[in-house]
């Protein structure tokens, strides 16, 4: 029980991760598609660092180390079910002394 609702929270947290990244991946060709050449040169100087800014798109992590999106998610179920299997394996053999 306490597997599955941790799952879930992660699943939460995956999916939110991921809707960052897709959201910021975009960000760049969004301000280029904008009027902007016509507007002053410090709102040009803005939108050109902005658009410096977005060509690396911000994404989750945890704790720095890891990405936090689908495919972290499906890595940690991946490997949550092999260990499963992996226990329930080992308790279900009977040890003979």
């Amino acid at each position: 029980m306490y597997l599955i609702f941790g799952l879930m929270e992660l699943f939460v947290y995956s999916w939110c991760g991921h809707i960052i990244q897709d959201q910021t991946g975009s960000l760049h060709g969004s301000l280029y598609e904008m009027a902007w050449l016509s507007n002053s040169p410090k709102f040009k100087k803005n939108v050109l660092q902005a658009m410096t800014r977005a060509l690396r798109p911000c994404r989750l992590t945890a704790g720095k180390f890891y990405p936090v999106d689908f495919k972290t998610f499906a890595g940690v179920l991946k490997m949550s079910y092999s260990m499963f299997t992996f226990l329930y394996g080992i308790g279900s053999q009977k040890i003979v002394f």
